[in-house]
């Protein structure tokens, strides 16, 4: 990798499969850190976004030992292997810029909250004067959410250290039967949370550091929208590059230009109400209460049940306290569990509604996330040993 990103000329791309999803993926974090020079998170439902991530951040890394920036033009999980398509350019002063567009995420380990903070942004958008991001209060929307160098439509990309009045610190109260925890633990959790940006805001757990990964966007939408015009068939015409995979390729691409560009990884619907022990609802209810509260939401091209929001978790977990108030749950929750102190809190944005929207809207007539070829497909074991000569499988063929 290193050679490709000192030999490539200006302009020049790089075509990278990874299959080592095992590595990538957290199983052998220790592994990983040697390889690519970071630690994914184990068990991090994000698995496939953070391994292409990582192996982005790898490749950025290498190109800016030699002055030059990378732009991913594609950067999909398909099967079980990891593919980018990135072109590397001479620029020295985008490598100044890298620490806007690498940092890392920190994970809840009692539920699926995460934020993503990168290792430093401009002090004044005018000024070529970098410093490193400090991690904001909990108590407001950028500590939980900080894209920084990706969502420009709110304050925090733009200064990720203002803090942002929509979100307020939060009290527990008693929500649909479920019993409010004591006021002693009240006081000392939200104490812990406010004054402590190492902590969950909806549990109080504390967080693990996973990265470093790359959280520029992934993808190059107009190259990706051309590429979706020349696989698509006309009325008048057949495609203009006939390919035996042209359906599966042409639904991959339409799921990667539908994604939100600036924002770093996702939530796993059945992961958020499994916490909870509740009943998952439509998409479309969770992208109306989304979008009513003003936030946006998208799919992923691996992930059918993915959810990549701009959306903080607190608003995130607001809809699925929205859900339950209609949906009531009827398994009982161990006091102290993360669903408990979960569904204690306060619902923090009260103008969602889930019955009016668009709702989950994805484009029609693509072939997404296709079916295994075959039964039992995947990776083959590794070889072992030399293959028979034909002499020797003829004397065992006697045998």
């Amino acid at each position: 990798l290193d050679a490709a990103a000192q030999a490539i000329s200006n302009g020049g791309m790089l075509c990278i499969t990874c299959t080592d999803m095992a590595v990538l993926s957290g199983a052998h974090p220790e592994t990983c850190y040697g390889r690519y020079g970071s630690v994914p998170v184990p068990r991090a439902r994000y698995l496939h976004e953070s391994a292409l991530r990582v192996l982005l951040y790898a490749i950025a890394t290498s190109a800016h030992r030699y002055g030059k920036v990378i732009k991913p033009i594609c950067s999909v999980g398909m099967a079980f292997y990891i593919r980018v398509f990135v072109e590397v350019y001479e620029d020295k002063r985008g490598v100044e810029d890298a620490m806007t567009k690498i940092g890392n995420v920190y994970q809840s380990t009692q539920c699926a909250s995460f934020v993503t903070v990168p290792h430093g942004h401009r002090k004044f958008e005018t000024s070529g004067t970098y410093q490193p991001t400090r991690l904001p209060s909990n108590n407001s929307a950028a500590a939980v959410q900080l894209n920084g160098i990706c969502n420009k439509q709110t304050e925090e990309a733009k200064n990720p250290v203002v803090a942002n009045d929509k979100e307020t610190s939060r009290n527990d109260t008693e929500t649909n039967g479920t019993s409010a925890i004591n006021d002693v633990d009240k006081i000392s959790r939200l104490d812990s949370i406010t004054n402590n940006s190492s902590y969950c805001t909806e549990t109080g757990a504390s967080f693990k550091v996973g990265g470093p990964l790359y959280l520029a966007p992934i993808h190059d939408l107009p190259s990706v929208h051309t590429a979706i015009s020349r696989l698509s068939p006309t009325t008048v015409s057949p495609p203009q590059y006939p390919l035996h995979t042209r359906e599966t390729l042409h639904g991959l691409l339409t799921s990667v230009s539908e994604e939100l560009p600036d924002v770093p990884l996702y939530y796993l619907l059945p992961d958020l109400m499994h916490t909870v022990k509740s009943s998952s609802p439509p998409l479309n209810f969770v992208s109306n209460c989304l979008s009513s509260a003003g936030y946006r939401m998208s799919g992923q091209h691996k992930e059918p049940l993915a959810i990549k929001t701009d959306a903080p978790p607190s608003v995130v977990w607001d809809v699925v306290r929205h859900w339950i108030q209609k949906h009531p749950i009827h398994s009982k929750l161990d006091e102290g569990s993360a669903g408990f102190k979960i569904l204690g809190n306060a619902i923090g944005v009260t103008n969602m509604d889930g019955s009016r929207g668009k709702g989950f809207v994805r484009t029609k007539g693509a072939k997404r996330f296709p079916e295994n070829p075959e039964k039992n497909w995947g990776p083959k074991p590794r070889a072992t040993g030399k293959r028979k000569t034909e002499e020797e499988e003829e004397a065992t063929e006697m045998i």
